[in-house]
């Protein structure tokens, strides 16, 4: 059987440590009967970048104090930056080196992805003995370029090239990036897919913008809420516009319906999934594994001023192919006319010759 092969980008300003590192990786290609480490070692973070622009990478493994300071900044402050320009361009693994822990800036680490190392002789076994562990995720993520590439492959060839750059107009990176992303969305992500969807793609999370936007999830006076403001007006509002807020609650009936699928019965979970139990709420799955589902409460609903929502607070964003379910069932609900009731022995004379 072949040995996975793990690409690895390694940045060291000493020429002494990337000699080290090189030789550290050949004696565990040696010992290790599943894994083959491929490693580029470059010097400065401008070579690390051109690097990362050109080829891909399963793993990076960089120096803190990767160039000499500046009056301006110093040598750690740069090297911080770096490590925040990397989490912004390079979706891999990221081992830092360090002689001093404490000098890496706290919030970059993640113990998911990013991991923190100490300079001394066995720095590169405790690395190579982390990268094992990110295997299933390294793996993943390459399933899931693999993925990507076979959607994109038929959409390039079937149009969308033509779309971003003809004999005549090319049109700009970040237009092109929508289009491309909104063809794959429409292809991979519609309602109309046959794969069932697994409740963590309810949501997109972490979420990293800055903004409070239409389907949030939201911590507020000590409580969860979505937004259900619409993005046309968010995006226009001043500080002071009204955000419209409906509650997220639990529901009591949860835990019973779970058992009753546990033994085959999956009626009620399905019936709750499928918004069928109730036109005044709305089913949101658990965020986390193991953790209750959400109901949004479209009876509790709260307005608060744009300014005093804060976009830290945000839990988890609906994801788009979610979220029109959610803002239309919102809008039945509000917009539903009523009738008065039939009396049912009414109902029943009438039917009868």
């Amino acid at each position: 059987m072949s040995k996975l092969e793990v690409f690895l980008l390694f940045v060291e300003d000493e020429e002494q440590l990337r000699e080290n590192l090189k030789k550290e990786a050949e004696m565990f290609n040696e010992a290790d009967k599943n894994i083959h480490i491929v490693p580029t070692v470059v010097s400065s973070i401008a070579e690390a970048k051109e690097a990362l622009r050109t080829l891909r990478f399963d793993l990076i493994v960089t120096d803190l104090k990767i160039e000499p300071g500046t009056p301006e900044k110093d040598a750690v402050t740069i090297g911080n930056e770096f490590i925040r320009d990397l989490k912004k361009i390079s979706p891999c693994p990221i081992a830092i080196l360090t002689g001093k822990p404490s000098d890496v800036d706290a919030a970059s680490l993640d113990p998911s992805s990013i991991a923190n190392f100490i300079k001394d002789s066995d720095a590169e076994a405790k690395i190579f003995t982390w990268m094992k562990s990110k295997l299933p995720l390294i793996e993943l993520m390459r399933s899931s370029y693999s993925l990507l590439n076979t959607e994109l492959a038929p959409l390039f060839h079937g149009g969308v090239a033509s779309r971003i750059c003809s004999e005549n107009s090319v049109i700009p990176p970040d237009s092109a990036l929508r289009i491309i992303l909104e063809n794959v969305a429409d292809s991979i992500l519609t309602v109309n897919s046959t794969t069932k969807c697994h409740p963590q793609e309810s949501y997109i999370f972490p979420v990293i913008r800055d903004r409070v936007m239409t389907g949030d999830l939201l911590g507020h006076t000590g409580e969860t809420w979505v937004v259900l403001t619409p993005a046309c007006d968010i995006v226009r509002c001043s500080n002071d516009y009204k955000i419209l807020l409906a509650k997220c609650r639990g529901n009591d009936r949860y835990e019973k319906y779970l058992e009753k699928a546990k033994n085959a019965d999956f009626g009620p979970l399905t019936s709750l999934i499928n918004q069928g139990n109730s036109p005044k709420n709305h089913f949101l799955p658990p965020l986390n594994k193991g953790a209750a589902p959400y109901m949004v409460d479209f009876e509790d609903l709260l307005t608060v001023r744009y300014s005093d929502l804060d976009p830290r607070a945000i839990v988890a964003a609906v994801s788009p192919k979610f979220l029109p379910n959610l803002i239309h069932r919102f809008a039945a609900y509000l917009g539903r006319p009523g009738a008065p009731d039939i009396d049912a022995q009414h109902c029943l004379n009438h039917s009868q010759q």
